[in-house]
């Protein structure tokens, strides 16, 4: 998928011989990706795009099916100021630093509905900018954003 907010372009590889198509597809949502945005990062999940973008004045994310070629919107829970969007174990999950801890918050789509739930709290010192991401099996890997001496990598291992 590429393009600006009102313009979406979905590139497919034929099979057969190899070459990529590009077409434009519709988005029936009106969304921006300005600058200052408080959900960072994107995942894909099951053939799901999911990215931070402001839907009006409300920061939100975005969700693209690639089988379906649709576009959606997910609210966030008000407990989420900010933060980096991951895969935790299949599920799309927010990364959030509060204070100093990080807390992950999984989305539940439980027959369709949004359910946010704060899944891990865990005690984090010296990070005041970080990068995360996990591993396939669902372990939390935290490094500073910006290079340290020493570097150093946080690993958590949650069992919620």
């Amino acid at each position: 998928m590429y393009g600006e907010p009102d313009n979406h372009w979905v590139s497919t590889l034929r099979s057969t011989t190899g070459k990529r198509l590009w077409r434009s597809i519709e988005c029936n949502l009106r969304y921006s990706l300005r600058s200052g945005l408080r959900i960072n990062g994107d995942t894909c999940i099951n053939g799901v795009l999911y990215y931070g973008a402001y839907v009006g004045r409300s920061c939100m994310i975005v969700c693209f099916d690639f089988s379906s070629e649709k576009f959606m919107s997910i609210k966030l829970h008000e407990g989420i100021p900010h933060g980096i969007l991951i895969n935790y174990k299949g599920n799309l999950g927010v990364l959030v630093k509060d204070g100093h801890q990080i807390v992950l918050w999984v989305l539940d789509e439980d027959a369709g509905n949004h359910i946010w739930c704060k899944t891990i709290s865990a005690p984090l010192r010296n990070y005041l900018y970080f990068v995360g991401w996990t591993t396939g099996a669902g372990e939390i890997v935290l490094s500073p954003h910006r290079g340290t001496n020493p570097f150093y990598i946080v690993y958590y291992q949650g069992r919620p």
